[in-house]
């Protein structure tokens, strides 16, 4: 019979402990790498969220503000209001929320809505008539989004 040699030999606590803490180093870093991306994630999910609600809204308010009857009245009221298509549109801003009247049928356009307001600036051009320099601030933004629509009818009549 064959006898194993007696120099074979496992490894030292020391070599074991050293093992330990670089296998722990990797994990570590692997498990900040993945909680760092998926905060990222989170904060860019977060801003496109704001971005599509940013375009459609200021999609819907320039595609009235465009085709608007700016002759016609559709009577005093807060908010924003322009006739299109011989129908009133009026646009509210309560508790955060956008709403549309149309013929006093009101329906919410998007939430996370801070202020919507009409600025009337000569220095920007602001007074011009049927041109709207609206400011829009969206929950959570310091600074509001500045955006500008020319009615259809007045640009071209050139008014």
């Amino acid at each position: 019979m064959k006898q194993w040699a007696s120099s074979s030999r496992g490894f030292t606590l020391m070599e074991l402990m050293v093992a330990l803490a670089i296998s722990s180093l990797i994990v570590l870093t692997a498990s900040q790498l993945f909680f760092n991306g998926a905060l990222s994630f989170k904060k860019v999910e977060g801003l496109s969220e704001r971005q599509a609600a940013l375009t459609f809204v200021t999609d819907v308010l320039m595609d009235d503000i465009r085709r608007a009857n700016l002759a016609a009245d559709c009577g005093s009221g807060e908010g924003l209001a322009f006739q299109v298509d011989g129908v009133c549109h009026r646009y509210t801003l309560a508790e955060g929320t956008l709403s549309l009247s149309v013929d006093g049928d009101q329906q919410p356009v998007i939430n996370g809505i801070v202020a919507l307001e009409r600025r009337i600036d000569a220095a920007q051009g602001c007074d011009r008539p049927g041109l709207y320099c609206l400011e829009l601030t969206l929950e959570g933004e310091a600074q509001p989004m500045r955006f500008h629509a020319m009615n259809r009818t007045l640009a071209v009549a050139g008014n």
